[in-house]
């Protein structure tokens, strides 16, 4: 391996083009058209690369150039090789309808759009995946590539973090349908055994405490819909949330907050110009009909 590398580095890259335009045109003289020099420097590469590599590479026929046995091995690696280079160095078009790519979303559970989200992103992207994760440390799994998206509260800062508001969010205290003591949980003092939802990071969705005593702890909002539409428990949720999950779990929805919150999108630089990526987020924001600005990314970790 480590002569192999120095064989690499040995080599100038360009002689190795030169080559390449060579084997494709059986000329020097059209090669040399193609690279925008004289017959004389493509003669001159060409000597310089046979020096190194101890080959002829192409000798002259009636026809023009004809490759050597070794050149012939090189000619099908050389074209993959500058080809790969050519798409690592250009600027491809997006096109919706044929990118395979995943797009992954952490922490989604409170994005009550998630239908509506799957059903256009089929549509758009038809071959690509939508990813939905957990992530225990989301802001990290946006700077190492884990995650594209984030779903959080408002007012996180990082450094390359960029932002816009999806939409406001209100509170909606939740039981089951046949409560014996719904019209007293309605009440804004009622005090009531619930469901605390607790969270572990700071991108976590976040409702107002309710009162009442705490009966169990759950890690997310789905779990507590779940655990209040088999108990006499009261749970707080996100009212989009609640509102898609009431008529499925049997829920009732005893009232909703007065103050609204903003529930934020976060994606980092490194996708932030991103053609795929960008489209991605732009169908988030179709679903929810945002109307939030763009933030530039923080320049300080907050």
């Amino acid at each position: 391996m480590i002569i192999i590398a120095m064989n690499i580095a040995s080599v100038d890259p360009h002689l190795l083009l030169v080559l390449h335009l060579v084997l494709q045109e059986g000329s020097a003289t059209r090669a040399a058209r193609r690279l925008h020099l004289s017959q004389s420097a493509v003669s001159n590469a060409l000597a310089r690369l046979r020096s190194q590599l101890g080959d002829r590479l192409v000798v002259r026929t009636g026809r023009g150039l004809a490759p050597t046995p070794r050149a012939e091995r090189m000619a099908p690696l050389l074209s993959a090789a500058f080809a790969d280079l050519e798409r690592a160095l250009g600027r491809e078009g997006f096109d919706p309808s044929t990118c395979t790519r995943t797009f992954t979303f952490a922490d989604s559970e409170e994005f009550s759009q998630l239908p509506q989200l799957a059903r256009i992103f089929e549509e758009r992207l038809p071959r690509a995946t939508l990813d939905l994760v957990v992530s225990e440390d989301p802001l990290a799994a946006l700077g190492a590539g884990r995650a594209d998206v984030v779903l959080g509260p408002d007012g996180i800062r990082g450094p390359g973090l960029y932002r816009r508001v999806l939409y406001q969010e209100r509170a909606a205290r939740v039981v089951r349908r046949g409560h014996p003591a719904w019209r007293r949980a309605a009440r804004a003092d009622a005090d009531l055994p619930r469901i605390a939802v607790e969270v572990t990071d700071v991108t976590r969705a976040r409702m107002p405490p309710a009162g009442g005593r705490v009966a169990i702890r759950v890690p997310t909002f789905l779990t507590a819909a779940l655990a209040a539409s088999e108990t006499d428990l009261v749970a707080t949720l996100p009212v989009r949330l609640a509102r898609a999950l009431a008529p499925v779990l049997g829920l009732r929805i005893l009232d909703v907050g007065a103050r609204p919150r903003p529930v934020v999108l976060y994606w980092h630089a490194r996708t932030h110009q991103d053609e795929a990526m960008r489209f991605f987020r732009s169908l988030m924001l179709e679903v929810t009909r945002s109307r939030g600005g763009e933030v530039d990314p923080s320049p300080r970790a907050g």
